[in-house]
């Protein structure tokens, strides 16, 4: 759940490739010192947990959390509906909100942060594949 609520992503980014890195050790830690009880009291646990808190506000604006028909978890942004579908697109860097139009179109809405399938976990899993067209 810790890695949910910041899209598993640590507040630093790699300028060498301008992408966020994957939650590290460190956040962890800092997560750890936020919800649960520290050596040092009320100060240290601040100190410790702020590289988290500030991840959190970072990823985590606007958005809830809720938890698919398979029961993986996500990010509820605003443009969630009902029967919207989340996929892996052929050659994209991360799942997709698509919301089907009539007649087997689908109008792309964004991309979505699903723990468990955003480094390829699922696709080991032998998904079924599909074609449609998104305009």
């Amino acid at each position: 759940m810790w890695r949910t609520l910041i899209a598993d992503c640590d507040a630093l980014i790699n300028t060498k490739y301008k992408r966020q890195l994957p939650a590290s050790k460190l956040i962890r830690k800092s997560f750890k010192a936020l919800v649960g009880p520290t050596q040092g009291g009320p100060e240290e646990r601040k100190i410790l947990s702020t590289p988290y808190i500030y991840t959190l506000k970072l990823k985590a604006a606007k958005r809830q959390i809720f938890v698919l028909s398979r029961g993986y978890y996500s990010f509820r942004q605003d443009t969630l509906r009902v029967r919207d579908i989340i996929c892996i697109l052929y050659r994209g860097d991360s799942p997709f909100l698509v919301r089907e139009t009539g007649l087997s179109y689908y109008k792309l809405i964004r991309e979505s942060y699903v723990h468990s399938i955003m480094h390829g976990e699922y696709l080991t899993k032998k998904p079924p594949v599909e074609q449609f067209t998104i305009y």
